[in-house]
């Protein structure tokens, strides 16, 4: 898998804000996953710098990638639930 350069500038830019505000740990994780994987990190450079399962660091970039989220699917739903129910 190629890594690097997964982003534009305005998707750096929206990351490097969401994460200055985001209070989700969990969240936080993945966009540095992302951030740094767009850096041309390895998924194992990550996992080590992050203290996770390269496994997971794969999902994240692949979730990013391909539907263009940070969060897995149940923990969209649980923050829908809250922004809109609640």
């Amino acid at each position: 898998m190629i890594m690097g350069n997964i982003l534009t500038s305005e998707q750096r830019t929206a990351l490097k804000s969401r994460h200055g505000n985001e209070r989700d740990r969990r969240v936080c994780d993945r966009i540095k996953t992302v951030l740094l994987y767009d850096k041309g990190w390895s998924y194992g450079e990550i996992a080590e710098a992050l203290l996770l399962s390269e496994e997971a660091i794969r999902k994240h970039v692949r979730d990013y990638q391909k539907f263009n989220r940070l969060l897995s699917k149940l923990d969209n739903d649980v923050e829908w639930c809250y922004k809109y129910l609640i």
